[in-house]
């Protein structure tokens, strides 16, 4: 019967675990899209895809724009 408890608790805090890794996994996807949203409708990435020729192109600039969103957010972030 102890190993039944023991085993029982050993699952629970698996389960808590991989939940904890679950949630910060979608806080970071959820934190990207919110910064490739806003780096689309940044006026300075605005300027740059509007040179660009290919859709390689603006991907590579709205990843850039991305980054340094996340950059600067986490400069400012406490």
């Amino acid at each position: 019967m102890p190993f039944a408890i023991a085993a029982a608790v050993a699952a629970l805090i698996g389960m808590t675990a991989r939940d904890i890794a679950v949630a910060h996994h979608e806080h970071d996807v959820a934190t990207v899209a919110d910064a490739r949203f806003a780096a689309v409708h940044e006026a300075q990435c605005q300027d740059s895809l509007r040179l660009a020729t290919t859709d390689s192109v603006r991907a590579t600039i709205v990843d850039g724009c991305v980054q340094r969103i996340l950059a600067k957010a986490h400069e400012t972030a406490p």
